[in-house]
């Protein structure tokens, strides 16, 4: 769907080699384009009309078109977030952080340059767009460049760009300073911001050597591919000299490298492709490699996850999603000092909720809990129900449920997972139910009001954004309640299936 035009390019190495052999006339000017929050500014609906007809131009079938563009519809204009504990929808653009962000920011900008150089009174002679950045060439004088501004900026509202004029015969573009030299060409070298502090992942650290290893090895071969002369090369290198040492590496490190990547730059580097299986470990320094060798004589490849790091560790800044809107595994007693322990995708506080409606409508088949309801009329200790553990991950969801269902007296149906008996035995100790966090579950009198809570948050939102600049956010009218925001939360970001 993207790079449908010759402006368009993949990276850094695309742009140098597009740029390699151009000629400059001296009235010529580097320029670089920008344009401002361009993912929160995409218009979604063009957006969307511009993929339905690119599919069609392709020869897509017609339903296959409409369902492709109604599921890319749907997901960017259900983007939603929370701020001091209540739920916004972002009402235009596409979502940051989002893995479909860059591509549909691609399809637009693709139609938007073919539309902004089309229409120009006069055009650059070389336009080049990565994403939202583009390094041009504009041969007509600095006097008619805010004519050509003004032009981009009355295509599509809220669409505006800012640029950059070079310096002194230098002009960056992405990792790249761009320059010119005096044959009339274009010299290519290495750019870092100033605010670069040089510190990469410490040779002393507790990672795998592989991962050390691929820091130096990325940065010559960096240095190698940006580098369009000896001089280039050489003032890059007696950088990175100095930045190994700062980060407890060796110059013969740069050295033994910089081999490696001008072998690759000349031949091409061609990526072994195995069917061995993998394996996937936490990396720990002593045992980590004798792990290794062992899986490899039996076909398996293994991977090292690095330990966490310390950022980790601190609170995050975002507003704290509470525990029983996550997914987890919970254990929810009853009088008769029988527990039931089970695991849900969903927010944990809806899977109890769950429960309750089949006691509710005598629905005794669809949960352990009713069943057990039905048989003895004992009381359920809904208040005392408990966090067992929390996770994203389904498998680990899974086994975390059966080894709770054999820790305690239980009214469930089964035993959920198989585990092997060693494992039971052996994880039998890390069973803590000291370690069960008690949840509460919100009720009708402690919840806010739909008046009191658009009061409330209206007054905070203005105080709130005095100062910070407008992305077009709105109240999702889709919110009614805390009860609605939780199930939003849950349909919007993890789905709707156990």
């Amino acid at each position: 769907m993207t790079g449908q035009n010759e402006h368009f390019i993949k990276n850094s190495i695309d742009f140098i080699n597009k740029i390699k052999g151009l000629k400059l006339n001296k009235t010529d000017i580097l320029v670089s384009f920008d344009v401002e929050s361009l993912f929160t500014r995409v218009p979604v609906l063009e957006t969307c009309n511009i993929i339905e007809n690119r599919l069609l131009e392709k020869g897509k079938p017609a339903q296959e078109v409409v369902n492709t563009t109604n599921a890319v519809r749907t997901v960017l204009q259900t983007t939603y977030f929370q701020f001091r504990g209540e739920f916004y929808e972002q009402a235009e653009g596409a979502a940051m952080g989002s893995p479909l962000s860059p591509t549909i920011a691609n399809i637009f900008m693709e139609d938007f340059e073919n539309k902004a150089l089309d229409t120009a009174r006069l055009k650059p002679s070389l336009w080049i767009r990565y994403v939202d950045d583009t390094f041009t060439v504009w041969p007509h004088g600095e006097e008619y460049l805010p004519e050509f501004i003004a032009h981009l900026n009355s295509i599509t509202p809220g669409i505006k760009f800012t640029y950059e004029i070079e310096n002194k015969g230098q002009l960056p573009f992405l990792d790249v300073l761009v320059t010119r030299n005096k044959l009339g060409g274009l010299s290519t070298s290495v750019y870092r911001k100033a605010t670069c502090s040089n510190i990469y992942l410490n040779a002393e650290s507790c990672n795998p050597k592989s991962h050390k290893e691929s820091v130096i090895r990325t940065l010559v071969l960096r240095a190698v591919t940006h580098s369009s002369n000896k001089k280039a090369l050489k003032k890059e290198l007696d950088h990175l000299n100095k930045v190994a040492i700062l980060n407890g590496y060796s110059k013969w490190d740069v050295t033994r490298n910089l081999r490696w990547a001008r072998k690759i730059t000349h031949k091409g580097h061609n990526k072994k492709v195995t069917d061995k299986m993998k394996a996937v470990i936490p990396y720990h320094p002593n045992v980590g490699y004798q792990i290794s060798r062992a899986l490899s004589k039996v076909g398996i490849e293994v991977a090292f996850k690095p330990p966490r790091k310390i950022n980790s560790f601190l609170p995050s800044v975002k507003d704290k999603v509470p525990d029983a809107k996550k997914p987890g595994v919970y254990s929810i007693p009853c009088e008769c000092e029988l527990e039931y322990v089970g695991e849900t995708k969903r927010s944990i506080e809806t899977r109890i909720k769950d429960h309750k409606k089949h006691i509710e409508k005598a629905e005794w088949e669809k949960s352990a809990v009713a069943a057990h309801y039905n048989d003895s009329k004992h009381k359920i200790l809904w208040d005392d129900t408990k966090i067992v553990a929390q996770s994203e991950n389904k498998y680990e969801l899974r086994f975390k449920e059966a080894l709770a269902i054999r820790s305690v007296r239980n009214m469930n149906q089964d035993c959920g997972a198989e585990i092997p008996k060693i494992w039971i035995e052996t994880l039998a100790s890390t069973q803590n139910r000291k370690s069960w966090k008690k949840i509460q579950i919100p009720t009708s009198q402690n919840r806010i009001s739909v008046e009191d809570s658009q009061t409330k948050q209206t007054q905070d939102l203005k105080q709130d954004v005095k100062g910070l600049p407008v992305i077009g956010l709105r109240r999702s009218e889709r919110i009614k309640s805390q009860q609605s925001q939780a199930s939003l939360s849950q349909s919007s970001f993890r789905g709707s299936t156990d």
